[in-house]
């Protein structure tokens, strides 16, 4: 399930990121602006990015994630009702918070697997990670030219971040925690 999350909010950060200056222009502001706006999202970032790692220490990992998937999936939705560059600066300083998308996988991994098993399979969240980034932008640019507007794609992103929280909760959450223990303790019973 976690794979699976980093695939969705990846093909959402991934869609929106590729397409942010024209998603801007869209919305009214110009390309200097829409250059402005792109780099104040990754000004943020540098904020919000170790405020994550802080978050995840204090208090977990799916309240963390739920937290800024939250505010992401918020931005995305809210992002179809904003216009101008003062909408632009409100839905790039909140987009910003997409950035769990590069840590989840990484971090939530060990906490479940243990260090030593987690480190076969972040190469698999890297993976994921890719397949999201390689469709991401081209959906987003098949629902503008179907659409006339990046609108619907924010929706579409809004959802996709919503079920990346729900598969993150459900993946990562105490059953399937649980679960893997006594899956790992069966299987080194039988090793021995």
């Amino acid at each position: 399930m976690i794979v699976i999350a980093l695939v969705l909010i990846n093909t959402a950060s991934t869609g929106f990121n590729n397409n942010a200056s024209a998603f801007y222009q869209d919305k009214g502001i110009d390309a200097i602006q829409a250059a402005f706006l792109i780099s104040l999202m990754s000004g943020v970032n540098f904020v919000v990015a170790p405020l994550y790692g802080v978050l995840m220490d204090k208090i977990g990992y799916i309240k963390a994630t739920t937290i800024y998937g939250l505010i992401v999936a918020g931005i995305f939705f809210a992002s179809t009702m904003l216009y101008g560059f003062v909408g632009g600066v409100i839905i790039a300083a909140l987009m910003s918070f997409k950035t769990f998308n590069s840590m989840m996988g990484a971090i939530t991994l060990p906490k479940l697997f243990g260090r030593k098993e987690a480190a076969s399979l972040v190469g698999f969240t890297s993976a994921a990670q890719s397949v999201g980034a390689m469709i991401g932008a081209p959906i987003a640019g098949f629902i503008f030219d179907a659409t006339g507007t990046y609108n619907t794609f924010m929706i579409t992103g809004g959802v996709l971040t919503l079920l990346t929280v729900v598969l993150v909760i459900i993946g990562a959450g105490d059953k399937a925690v649980a679960s893997i223990k006594t899956k790992q303790e069966s299987l080194n019973k039988e090793a021995v």
